[in-house]
Formats: structure tokens, C-alpha cells, sequence
């Protein structure tokens, strides 16, 4: 029930900042390949940072004051996309930085508005930030009806400055939160941004 009540703000968030009439409000500013900026909703959750994959999901962290704003809640978020069966389903996975050790995860999967919601769970969130910041690329595998099996690679370049301003805009420091952008600031959910396409997928099937 509190997964479905945190899907459904996101939805809402998901369509402020891609209206028209809310592109730029939520001093969003671009770390390499990932992003930071203000919640649409505040006092549900206050910031989030993100970045595209190559295969054009889009992997979103979100920050809430309700738990100090530490540990993010990381959703991988599909456009167009319904899987089979209604309501929330658990869908088994598997997560590695940089081809390391393969850790096994499980995804809340839901779909609401057009939208497929993966609630990424069972990650030790100290050990996947150490690795965020000192890796290159984050890998998902799963498989989904509709979607068949996926093998989701998404850049950690920023990783590390966009989490830091993550936090500072979910504690309301903006003395720490305005760091100088070091991209243009378009539409990232357009796909202004993000990892290049990469080899042969056949080559993620046999590792993991």
C-alpha cells in the first residue's frame, strides 16, 4: 500500500516535469550524465537525481525528509510499456557496478498512466553508494512479459555530484545546492542526456 501511495506521487511528478508549462522550475542542473533538482511535490519527497539508460528507461532516485533523507528510493521508470497482470507484482532481478559481483534483487512492478513503475529492492544502499561513486557503470537484468529479458546499463558518470545536491536540496541547504551546471539545461526526460547505446547485448546475457 505505501509503494502504491509513492507511485502515485511520482506520477504526479513525473507529469509536472514534463508539461510545457513546468519545464525548468525545480532548479534542475546537470552532473555529466546525471541530473538533481527540487521535488514538484514537497513534504512527500523533496529531491531526486537521474539519469537515461540505453535502452531508453530512465533510472530515478527520490529523497524524502520522512526518512532524513539518506537513503534514496531508486525506481527504473518505462514510457508505453504495460506488463501483464494488474496491481503491484515482485519480479526477481540482478544488480552489478562495472562487471563485479552480481548481487540479487528484487523489482515492485507496477503500471499506472502509461507509465511502468520498478521499485528496486534489496540493495545495501552503503555498499551500491561505495560502488556508485567509484564506478563507471551501473547493470540491470531482468525479465518482464511484453519486454522479454532486459539488460539495462546506466552511466555513474555525475553519480557522485548529483547524489551530494540530491541531499542538500532534500535537507534545504541551498548554500551547498547551486553548484556551477556542467551541461546545457534541457529536458533531460526527452532524452537530452545519458549513456550511448553499447556492444552486442548477447554479451550481458552470458555474464549474468
Amino acid at each position: 500500500m505505501l509503494f502504491v501511495r509513492f507511485i502515485l506521487i511520482v506520477v504526479l511528478m513525473f507529469s509536472f516535469s514534463t508539461s510545457s508549462v513546468a519545464k525548468g522550475p525545480f532548479n534542475r542542473i546537470f552532473h555529466n550524465d546525471w541530473f538533481s533538482e527540487n521535488s514538484p511535490v514537497p513534504g512527500a519527497i523533496e529531491s531526486r537525481m537521474g539519469t537515461n539508460g540505453n535502452d531508453g528507461s530512465i533510472f530515478v532516485v527520490y529523497f524524502s525528509k520522512n526518512n532524513n533523507c539518506k537513503s534514496g528510493f531508486p525506481v527504473i521508470l518505462y514510457s508505453g510499456v504495460k506488463p501483464g497482470g494488474p496491481g503491484v507484482r515482485k519480479i526477481p532481478g540482478k544488480f552489478a557496478i562495472d562487471r563485479g559481483n552480481i548481487v540479487n534483487i528484487t523489482f515492485s512492478v507496477t503500471y499506472q498512466d502509461g507509465l511502468l513503475f520498478m521499485g528496486v529492492d534489496g540493495l545495501d544502499g552503503h555498499g551500491v553508494f561505495q560502488g556508485a561513486v567509484d564506478g563507471k557503470t551501473a547493470e540491470f537484468s531482468f525479465f518482464l512479459e511484453n519486454m522479454g529479458n532486459r539488460y539495462v546499463d546506466y552511466s555513474l558518470i555525475g553519480f557522485t555530484a548529483a547524489y551530494n545536491r540530491a541531499q542538500n536540496l532534500c535537507r534545504g541547504d541551498s548554500a551547498k545546492s547551486t553548484p556551477k551546471p556542467q551541461k546545457k539545461d534541457k529536458d533531460f526526460f526527452e532524452g537530452g542526456t545519458g549513456i550511448q547505446k553499447k556492444k552486442d547485448k548477447s554479451e550481458d546475457a552470458s555474464y549474468f
